[in-house]
Parts: C-alpha cells; structure tokens; sequence
C-alpha cells in the first residue's frame, strides 16, 4: 500500500499567538501561557490539514508506491493496491494523482527494482499538473505521449516521489478562512482547557473549512 511521509514539517502556523490571544481575550501583555498557545496553534494546524487532506504552509513529503504487475485485470489491482491512479487517463496508469494539496513542486521520482538498485525517472519522460485533473490543486504527474513508466519494478515500495505542497511560506499566503478557523479553534480550546470537549471545530468552524475540503485518494 502506498506510504505519505512528512520530511520536513512547516516552520510556521496559519494563526499566530497574538490572534489567538485576541479572540479568547487574552491581554497581550500577559505571556505566562504562551508556550500553550504555541502548541496549540501547531496541535489546531494539525487537525486542519488533516481535515482538508490539504498543506497549509510549504512542506516536503515522501510518498511511497508499490509496482504494477505484469498482466491481469489492471483496474481491479490498482484498487486492491491503493494506486492512485486516474480512471480517466488517456492511458491506463498514465497518471499519478499526488495526496496532499495544493502541490508546489515535484523534486524526484524514483524507481527501484528486485535488486534494490535505485534509478531516477527523467523528468523529460512526465509533466506536473499543479492544479489537479479535478481542480482541488491536489496536483499529480502524467506521462507525457510515448513515455511509460519502468517495468522491472519491485513489488513493495517501487516508486519514491517527493514533492513540496502548500499555500506557500508565509501565513498570508493561507486562505483568510482557514486563518480564522484556526484562530477560532484555539481560542475555543483555550475557553474549554481541561474540559472534554468532544470536538473543537463548531459547526461555523466547520462551514469556514468546507470550499477548502479535498476527497481523499
């Protein structure tokens, strides 16, 4: 099945500590429980990207995939397999739709075979598609007219492809919505620290989120 790593995280949040202060009327001036709204913007972060299946701020991910086998039904495998591929292509397998959106960049795909030997699939051989065959800026790769993918590829973890996504990397390139859930739900864990709460996205925190959603694969 296929693998999502996260190799280097956001060094910044959509909210910062002052905002989240502000909505849960906080005086600025009081720094005593800054540490807790700095784990908890990065905890509410968290829970949002999860909850989009979508990058905030920009992050480098490594994503691992299994090979395609030699014959059989190729449909019925990849949806026993868990690749990502489009039903739709132009081809079958020509395209590889990539798990977090909004995709920046690609930095590498590479292949490995029975032997373990690692190769590096040119770049000539697929193009990337920032904004996704369905517009969620989920991104993927596509082969280009007359390339295919390696064949001689091992059964588990075949394919490596890193890849950037994210709004950018500063916090005024996120979505103002998302800002203010954001701010919102720390605040709301703030009021309620200490209490269960069950769940710390209200419904209007919820409303704010929904254009921004993204199916997952």
């Amino acid at each position: 099945m296929p693998g999502l790593t996260l190799l280097t995280p956001p060094t910044i949040f959509p909210c910062t500590t002052a905002q989240c202060k502000l909505e849960a009327r906080v005086p600025s001036a009081d720094t005593s429980q800054d540490a807790w709204f700095t784990t908890t913007i990065k905890a509410a972060s968290e829970m949002i990207e999860q909850h989009l299946n979508r990058s905030l701020l920009t992050q480098t991910w490594q994503y691992w995939l299994n090979t395609i086998p030699a014959g059989g039904d190729f449909s019925d495998w990849k949806l026993a397999n868990g690749w990502p591929y489009s039903l739709n292509a132009p081809g079958e397998g020509s395209i590889i739709e990539l798990p977090k959106a909004p995709l920046q960049s690609v930095t590498s795909v590479l292949t490995y075979n029975d032997a373990g030997t690692e190769s590096t699939f040119s770049t000539a051989s697929y193009n990337v598609s920032i904004t996704g065959a369905d517009g969620s800026n989920r991104g993927n790769i596509n082969l280009v007219s007359g390339s295919v993918w390696p064949s001689d590829l091992r059964d588990v973890d075949a394919m490596k492809i890193t890849f950037k996504s994210g709004y950018g990397d500063a916090a005024s390139a996120v979505p103002g919505a998302i800002t203010t859930a954001c701010t919102r739900m720390v605040a709301n864990m703030y009021e309620h620290r200490g209490d269960d709460m069950g769940s710390v996205m209200d419904k209007v925190t919820k409303n704010m989120l929904a254009p921004y959603a993204v199916p997952a694969l």
